[in-house]
C-alpha cells in the first residue's frame, strides 16, 4: 500500500512540475521568445543569434543588414538615409552562412522585406553553427523556444534578472564594436597591432597566423551546396533586393595567401556566376580600392575601420563596384598585380623584431 502511495505522489509531483516549469518559462520569458518586448525595460538579450527572432517578429522595418563582424559597425540609420526604407542591423560576430540564410528566410516570411545587405565571408564554414543558435526557433517551433531556456545561463537569467545580459533595442548597430577601446587602439598602423599584445604568446596567437602554412581547405564544395540549396531559394523572391558584400580583407592577409588566391576566390566566382541570372542580386567587390593596401585601416588581418562600412553603403547607393561574370577575371587580375608589389617581408620583419620566428 505504501509503495503504491509513493508512486502516486511521485506521479502527481512530476505532472505538476511538467505543468509548472513550462508555465514559469512562458511567463518569465526573459528572451522575449513568447511575448513582445517586455523582458527588461525595452531591452533585448544581447545574443542576436537568439534575439534576431523577436526583433524580426516585433520590428518595424523593411530592410536588414545581416552579416558577421564585418557588418556589425554598419549603421542602419545611415543605410536608411542613403538608400531609403526602414533598416535594422541584425549582424552578429562569427555569423555562418547557414545562420544568416536561416534568419533571412524567417524575415521573408514575416515582413515585406525590401532590401538585405549580407557579408559573404571568405572563411566559408560547413553547415554548422554556434551552440547558442537554434535553427528550429526560426521555423517558429514552440518546442525550440522552451528548449532554449534549458541551459544554465538561461535558467540563471530567469531566476536572477540582474544576471541577464541585455542591450538596447535600438537596431542601428546593436552589436557594434567600433567604440570598444581594445578594438579602436589597434587602428592606425601595424605598430599598434604589435603594441596591443602583452607578450610573445599573444603575438604568436594573433599575428603569426599570417606566417602559418597557407592552404586552401576543402570548403569550395560545401559553398557550392550552400549557394544552390540555401541562397538561391531566397533570391527567387524578386521583391527583395540583395546586396552581397565580399568583405575587403587587408592586403596583408591576401599577400600571405597569394599562392592560393585563385582557389580561395573560387567560391566567390561560383556565386557571381550563379547570381547573374537574377536582377535582384548585386555583389560588391572593394579590392579595387587603395584602402585595402593601407594597414592603418585595419585592426588585424581582416577587420576594417568603420569608415569602410560607410563606403560600402555609398557604393550600394551609387550601384558601383559591382562584380559580374564579365569583369570578375579582370578585377581579380588587377588585385593580384597590386599584391605582387605589396611588401609582405616588411611586416614579417616587424614581427621578428618583437618575437623571433619559431
Amino acid at each position: 500500500m505504501y509503495y503504491k502511495k509513493a508512486i502516486c505522489y511521485f506521479m502527481i509531483t512530476f505532472i505538476n512540475m511538467m505543468i509548472l516549469f513550462p508555465t514559469i518559462i512562458y511567463l518569465r520569458d526573459p528572451y522575449n521568445l513568447f511575448h513582445q518586448n517586455s523582458a527588461c525595460c525595452n531591452k533585448i538579450y544581447k545574443d542576436l543569434r537568439i534575439s534576431d527572432y523577436n526583433l524580426i517578429r516585433d520590428g518595424n522595418f523593411d530592410s536588414i543588414i545581416l552579416g558577421s563582424s564585418m557588418l556589425q559597425n554598419t549603421s542602419a540609420y545611415e543605410a536608411a538615409k542613403k538608400l531609403g526604407g526602414d533598416w535594422a542591423n541584425l549582424s552578429f560576430s562569427g555569423a555562418r552562412s547557414f545562420e544568416k540564410f536561416k534568419i533571412i528566410n524567417y524575415a521573408q516570411k514575416h515582413i515585406d522585406l525590401k532590401n538585405v545587405i549580407i557579408s559573404i565571408d571568405e572563411h566559408f564554414k560547413p553547415n554548422t553553427f554556434e551552440k547558442n543558435f537554434y535553427p528550429q526557433l526560426y521555423d517558429d517551433n514552440i518546442l525550440a523556444k522552451f528548449n532554449i531556456y534549458l541551459t544554465d545561463k538561461a535558467l540563471l537569467c530567469m531566476i536572477y534578472p540582474s544576471k541577464c545580459e541585455y542591450i538596447e533595442t535600438d537596431t542601428d548597430s546593436p552589436t557594434a564594436w567600433k567604440d570598444i577601446e581594445d578594438h579602436i587602439r589597434r587602428f592606425g598602423g601595424f605598430g599598434n597591432w604589435l603594441r596591443f599584445y602583452d607578450d610573445d604568446s599573444q603575438i604568436q596567437d594573433a599575428v603569426y597566423t599570417l606566417l602559418s602554412v597557407s592552404t586552401c581547405d576543402d570548403t569550395a564544395n560545401y559553398f557550392v551546396k550552400t549557394v544552390d540549396d540555401e541562397m538561391m531559394p531566397l533570391f527567387k523572391n524578386h521583391n527583395t533586393q540583395f546586396h552581397l558584400i565580399i568583405p575587403p580583407y587587408s592586403a596583408l592577409y591576401w599577400a600571405h595567401h597569394f599562392d592560393n588566391i585563385d582557389c580561395k576566390m573560387a567560391p566567390y566566382r561560383y556565386l557571381i556566376e550563379k547570381s547573374a541570372a537574377y536582377d535582384n542580386i548585386h555583389i560588391y567587390w572593394l579590392y579595387d580600392e587603395d584602402f585595402v593596401f593601407d594597414i592603418a585601416n585595419y585592426k588585424d588581418l581582416t577587420h576594417y575601420h568603420p569608415k569602410i562600412n560607410s563606403i560600402e553603403l555609398d557604393y550600394i547607393k551609387q550601384k558601383s563596384h559591382i562584380i559580374t561574370p564579365k569583369n570578375y577575371k579582370q578585377k581579380l587580375q588587377n588585385f593580384k598585380r597590386k599584391l605582387k608589389n605589396f611588401d609582405l617581408q616588411y611586416y614579417m620583419n616587424q614581427i621578428r623584431k618583437i618575437s623571433p620566428l619559431k
